[in-house]
């Protein structure tokens, strides 16, 4: 803990670090004589392949602090390895904020002008050309992918194993549609990549904007639309005023119809994807997942995923008039 506020140059701590939580990341809550910090576990003492995926968040979120967005404010280490990341032996690598007193956002609250300003400002910062997504982030895979996840899990005797066989097709389908709809949009920037009512916390001077390890390539019209329908529920007026605060403030929308929320749909996909690695063994379990009845789940996803994208489909085309 010591070595912690040593390594960014801080007061000596007063008590034992708080664990926050656990989902993609482990935090704490470290405590000094003079202020008080969270304490984000990236990995430990080595680095993983995609570590530069970090580097290019914490180059993004610096451009966003530049420019006043609000965003939680990182504590710069006194010999980073890269970014805002230290190493700190007994510990892993790791980055520091200040801590902020919140709560969570609720449906009662308004943030339709907050969202559609940071968002549209936020796609301002970095504007990308000819680039393409790595789409198993999107949930976008090969046919011969999930014939073989079916496959592993008749095997193995997984309860869903015959329902994902007869959705391959499906799901190769909706695959080729969102990949479409990135490329008739035509409006790649590097952007927040997660931005859900989960990584806003409302402190007392307003909404805060959290959580940057999801940076990369997204097609602005899809990721503001993910955001308007994530935020806005299934309120069409909601959506509505998000997306024309959005447009208010400099936001483009591109003319795509009612493939608007396919972002949306993209993250349902890429969840279901990582339940399905986890379940035949070929990855470990995240945290987000931790306590969950998987075969269940997927197997409820499997059969309301078609509904779910007819609905967003509907949903769109209402919103747009």
């Amino acid at each position: 803990m010591e070595s912690i506020a040593k390594a960014f140059g801080l007061g000596r701590p007063i008590e034992s670090l708080t664990p926050v939580q656990h989902t993609s990341f482990e935090t704490w809550r470290l405590r000094t004589g003079s202020a008080d910090y969270l304490v984000k576990r990236l990995w430990g003492l080595e680095d993983p392949p995609w570590w530069t995926r970090i580097e290019q968040g914490m180059a993004l979120e610096s451009a966003a602090l530049s420019q006043g967005l609000p965003i939680a404010r990182p504590i710069e280490p006194r010999d980073p390895v890269f970014g805002y990341a230290a190493r700190v032996d007994d510990f892993g690598t790791i980055r520091l904020y200040d801590w902020i007193d919140h709560r969570t956002l609720t449906d009662a609250d308004d943030v339709a002008p907050w969202l559609g300003r940071v968002v549209a400002a936020l796609h301002r910062l970095m504007p990308l050309t000819d680039e393409q997504p790595e789409w198993r982030w999107w949930g976008v895979f090969p046919r011969d992918r999930w014939e073989e996840w079916a496959l592993l899990g008749r095997s193995q005797g997984k309860q869903w194993a015959d329902a994902l066989r007869r959705q391959v097709g499906f799901f190769d389908e909706l695959g080729q549609a969102i990949k479409a709809a990135f490329d008739a949009a035509g409006d790649q920037v590097r952007s927040h990549g997660d931005l859900e009512p989960y990584n806003v916390l409302v402190s007392s001077e307003g909404p805060v904007l959290i959580d940057w390890e999801s940076v990369a390539c997204e097609s602005a019209t899809l990721e503001i639309g993910r955001a308007a329908a994530s935020f806005g529920g299934d309120d069409p007026d909601r959506i509505s005023r998000i997306l024309q605060e959005y447009v208010d403030s400099g936001g483009v929308l591109a003319p795509i119809g009612d493939d608007l929320f396919l972002r949306k749909v993209s993250l349902r996909l890429c969840h279901l994807a990582e339940q399905l690695d986890v379940q035949v063994g070929k990855e470990p379990a995240p945290g987000w997942m931790e306590g969950q009845d998987l075969a269940a789940l997927t197997s409820q996803d499997l059969q309301s995923f078609p509904q779910v994208v007819t609905h967003l489909r509907h949903l769109a085309a209402s919103c747009l008039g």
